[in-house]
C-alpha cells in the first residue's frame, strides 16, 4: 500500500477559528501513528508543510515506512511559504525531516508560489506521483487527509486534495483534528482462530487493522477494543461500561467466538440502537453461513481471503462506511431485546452504582490512559502511562500489576525490551495471582530478547539470559509448565549454543543439546503442535548426529514419532489455512530434515521453502533464515542449506 497525504497547516497564533491548534497536535499524532502502524504502508508520499504534513511524515518514519516528499517549490521557498510562517519549532522539524529522508527522496517543483492555482496543481501532481509509484510495484494507493469537518474554507487546498483523490477512485481516509468524537467499541475475535462454520483457520487481526480501525478513524470515532488489554482485575467492568455507553458497537461474527456472543448479548440489553453486526465472509464459503442464530437481525457482509488484500479492505470500508455513518446519525433501533420487551426506561448513559468512586474510578481512568497509549504505538506514550500508574496512590495493587503487564507487553511489541523489563520487574504479582504465569513468561521473553538483540555487551547479554532461564524455571516449579514456557526455555538454550562467549566445552554442548531436546519434548507432550514438533525433530536429529543424547536408540524412536506426528499436524494446519506461513515453513523444514536423514530428495525441500517464502513477512523470513544458519553451524552440509538460503534471499532489515 502507498499512502498519499495532505492536510491543514498548523494554526497561526491569531487564527479566530481553530483548525489545528497546538493543543490538538499530540492527539492527532497519536491517531496518525496508530493508523499507520495498522496499515503498514510501504511508501508515504506528500509535502512537508507545518502541521498535518510534518505530523504524518514523522509518524510514518517512526513506523518504518519510506517517506517521499513532493514539493511544489524548491526546499528553501517551501520553507519560507509553508513552514517558517508558523514558527521556528516547525522549521526545525522540517529540516530534520529533510535530512532524515535524504535528497534522493525529495522531488522539488517549479510552480509559482504567488499563483493560487499552484496548490491545486500540486495536489494533482502528488496524486499522479503516488499512482505512478503504485504502477511500478502493483500496490494500491490510499489517501489520508487531515481537515476540519466541514472545513471553514469551502475551497481549501485540503478539500481540493480530497475531491481529486476521490474522483480518481482512491479510498480517502479523512481525520478531523478537533472533531467531537463519539464513543465506539469493537467486539471481535483476535489472532488466528479456527472457524467451526467454514472449517478453516485464519487470522482475524487484519480485519481490525485494515478495515475497522481506518473506518473508525475516518468517522472520527474514539474506539476501544477489549483484547488490547491484559486482565487488570477490572477488565469486565471496563468492557461492560464500553458496551453500555458507547455510541456505536461493531460486532464481528467471525469464528463463532463465545466472548463476542457474550458481548453482543450484553449490548442488546443495554442499547436499543447503534449495534452493527458484521460478518467477514471467507472466499469460497457458503453465503448463508452465519455463526449463530441471529439471522433475524441485519448483518453487514464483505468478502475476504485467507490473506486480506488491500482491494478487499477497500471494498469493506466502502460498504461499511455509509452504514456506520447512518447508524451514528439516526440511532434507529436494532436490538431485538428492546423491540420485544418494554425496556424504554433502560436508557444510557449508565452510571456506576453509588459508592464505586475511589479505587474503581482511578482504575477506569488509568485503564483508558493505558488503552490510549497502546493505540498510539508510541513507547514514549506507554512510558508516560507507566509513570501515571506509579504515581496513583489510590490504585489497587492487583490493577497496578495488570496495567503494568499490559504496558510491558506493548513496549516489547515496539522493540523496547529494556524498558519492558524494567516495567515488568515492577509488576511482579503474588504467587496466587491469575497473572503470575503471564508475568513470568513476558518478563523471561523480555530478558531473552535483550540478550539476543546485540545492543549490549556480552556480559550483560549472558546475565539477561540467566535471568530469563531462572524465571522460566520458576514458572515450571510453580506449575506453569505449558508449551509456551517450555518453548521459550528451549529457544533460550538453543540461542546459547550459538554464543561464542559461552566458553562451553564438549560436555557443555552435550548438556545443552540434551536440555534443549528435553524441553522441546516436554512442550510437545503438554500441547502437541507443529511448532513445538518441528523444533523437537531438529533437536533430536542434531543430538543424535553429534552423539550428545544419552540413549540414542530411544532418541531414534522419539525422532520418528515426532516427525510423523508433526507432519500430520502441519498438513492439517496448512489445509485449514493455506496462507499460514508457519505451517508452510514447518512442512518445508520437515522435508529438509528428511533430506538430511537420507529419506527424501533435496528438490522437494527447496520447492517447499519457495512456497513458504511467498507467504512470509520480514520478521518471519528472519526466523526461517536463522533456523537454516543454525542447522549449518551445527554440521548440516552447505550444499543442501546454501541453495535454500539463497532462495529465501538476504536477511530483511529490522
Amino acid at each position: 500500500m502507498i499512502i498519499v497525504y495532505a492536510g491543514v497547516q498548523a494554526d497561526e497564533p491569531a487564527r479566530a477559528q481553530p483548525r489545528l491548534p497546538p493543543a490538538a497536535e499530540a492527539r492527532l499524532a497519536a491517531r496518525v501513528r496508530g493508523l499507520l502502524q495498522s496499515l503498514r504502508p510501504s511508501v508515504v508520499v506528500g509535502a512537508a508543510a507545518s502541521g498535518s504534513d510534518i505530523i504524518i511524515a514523522e509518524a510514518a518514519l517512526l513506523e518504518g515506512a519510506e517517506v517521499r516528499f513532493v514539493l511544489p517549490f524548491d526546499v528553501g521557498t517551501f520553507q519560507e511559504t509553508s513552514v517558517g510562517n508558523r514558527g521556528e519549532r516547525w522549521t526545525a522539524r522540517y529540516r530534520r525531516l529533510l535530512e532524515t529522508v535524504g535528497s534522493n527522496r525529495i522531488k522539488e517543483g517549479s510552480l509559482d508560489p504567488e499563483d493560487k492555482n499552484s496548490y491545486p496543481r500540486h495536489n494533482a501532481h502528488l496524486i499522479r506521483y503516488a499512482q505512478a509509484l503504485a504502477g511500478e510495484t502493483g500496490e494500491r494507493v490510499w489517501a489520508l487527509v487531515i481537515r476540519p469537518h466541514p472545513d471553514d474554507d469551502a475551497g481549501s487546498v485540503s478539500d481540493d486534495f480530497a475531491r481529486r483523490a476521490e474522483a480518481q477512485g482512491i479510498l480517502t481516509l479523512d481525520l478531523a483534528p478537533l472533531a467531537k468524537r463519539p464513543r465506539g467499541f469493537v467486539a471481535m475475535p483476535y489472532g488466528r482462530r479456527f472457524d467451526p462454520v467454514v472449517r478453516r483457520r485464519y487470522d482475524c487481526d487484519p480485519v481490525f487493522h485494515r478495515v475497522y480501525r481506518p473506518l473508525l478513524e475516518d468517522l472520527d470515532v474514539a474506539w476501544a477494543r477489549a483484547d488490547l488489554e491484559t486482565d487488570s482485575g477490572i477488565i469486565h467492568a471496563g468492557m461492560i461500561e464500553d458496551l453500555a455507553n458507547s455510541d456505536l458497537v461493531i460486532v464481528d461474527l467471525a469464528t463463532a467466538n463465545f466472548n463476542v456472543a457474550y458481548e453482543l448479548g450484553l449490548r442488546h440489553v443495554f442499547a436499543r440502537a447503534s449495534t452493527v453486526l458484521v460478518y467477514p465472509q471467507l472466499q469460497g464459503t457458503p453465503a448463508g453461513a452465519v455463526p449463530f442464530d441471529i439471522n433475524l437481525i441485519r448483518i453487514q457482509r464483505f468478502e475476504r481471503g485467507a490473506e486480506l488484500t488491500d482491494e478487499q479492505s477497500e471494498d469493506a470500508i466502502r460498504r461499511l462506511r455509509p452504514v456506520l455513518a447512518e447508524v451514528l446519525a439516526s440511532r434507529s433501533g436494532d436490538s431485538p431485546v428492546h423491540e420485544w420487551f418494554e425496556l424504554d426506561a433502560v436508557r444510557g448513559p449508565f452510571r456506576r452504582r453509588a459508592g464505586q468512586d475511589g479505587l474503581v474510578q482511578t482504575d477506569l481512568r488509568l485503564r483508558k490512559a493505558v488503552q490510549s497509549a497502546l493505540r498510539s504505538a508510541s513507547a514514549d506514550s506507554m512510558q508516560a502511562a507507566a509513570s501515571e500508574i506509579a504515581g496513583a496512590s489510590d490504585l489497587a495493587e492487583a490493577s497496578r500489576t495488570g496495567l503494568r503487564i499490559q504496558l510491558g507487553n506493548g513496549l516489547m511489541r515496539e522493540g523496547d525490551y529494556e524498558a519492558a523489563a524494567v516495567l515488568l520487574e515492577q509488576a511482579e504479582p503474588p504467587a496466587d495471582s491469575p497473572l503470575r504465569r503471564t508475568w513470568l513468561q513476558k518478563l523471561a521473553m523480555a530478558y531473552r530478547r535483550i540478550g539476543e538483540s546485540g545492543r549490549c555487551d556480552p556480559g550483560t547479554a549472558a546475565t539477561c539470559r540467566e535471568k530469563a532461564q531462572r524465571l522460566l524455571s520458576t514458572a515450571i516449579q510453580e506449575g506453569f509448565g505449558d508449551s509456551e514456557t517450555y518453548g521459550i526455555l528451549a529457544g533460550l538454550i538453543k540461542r546459547g549454543l550459538d554464543d561464542p562467549e559461552s566458553g562451553m566445552g564438549s560436555a557443555g554442548v552435550a548438556g545443552r543439546f540434551a536440555l534443549m531436546q528435553e524441553y522441546y519434548c516436554k512442550g510437545f507432550e503438554v500441547e502437541p503442535t507443529f511448532y513445538t514438533g518441528v523444533n523437537l525433530v531438529m533437536a533430536l536429529r542434531l543430538g543424535i548426529r553429534h552423539g550428545v543424547l544419552a540413549d540414542e536408540p530411544e532418541a531414534e524412536g522419539q525422532l520418528q514419532e515426532a516427525l510423523t506426528v508433526t507432519k500430520f499436524l502441519a498438513r492439517r494446519a496448512a489445509e485449514s489455512d493455506p496462507a499460514d506461513f508457519w505451517a508452510a515453513i514447518t512442512q518445508a523444514e520437515l522435508l529438509l530434515h528428511e533430506c538430511l536423514m537420507g529419506r527424501a530428495p533435496a528438490a522437494g525441500a527447496v520447492a517447499a521453502y519457495g512456497k513458504a517464502a511467498a507467504l512470509a513477512r520480514p520478521d518471519q523470513l528472519r526466523s526461517a533464515l536463522y533456523q537454516l544458519d543454525f542447522l549449518q553451524r551445527w554440521g548440516d552440509p552447505e550444499d543442501v542449506i546454501g541453495p535454500i538460503r539463497t532462495l529465501l534471499g538476504p536477511v530483511p532489515a529490522g
